[in-house]
């Protein structure tokens, strides 16, 4: 029966990671879809930010072909 040997420290200026471990936070988040503003249909996906704001997130219609920033006003 062998005693599990002491591991060797790291080189200095060395970093060492932590394994990965998997949380929610980590997973794909799955968005329900939004109502399109113009034609109220659900097939819609979002296509990044609206002028790289993450609080606006910007959607695309795919019956209507629009975009749309969902909470947005129509002019």
């Amino acid at each position: 029966s062998s005693a599990s040997a002491p591991r060797p420290s790291p080189p200095r200026g060395v970093r060492v990671c932590s394994p990965i471990t998997t949380t929610t936070a980590m997973k794909p988040s799955e968005e329900q879809p939004v109502r399109c503003v113009f034609c109220e249909s659900f097939n819609t996906k979002c296509e990044g930010y609206n002028n790289n704001n993450v609080k606006q997130k910007r959607y695309r219609c795919y019956d209507c072909k629009n975009r749309f920033t969902e909470g947005g006003k129509l002019r």
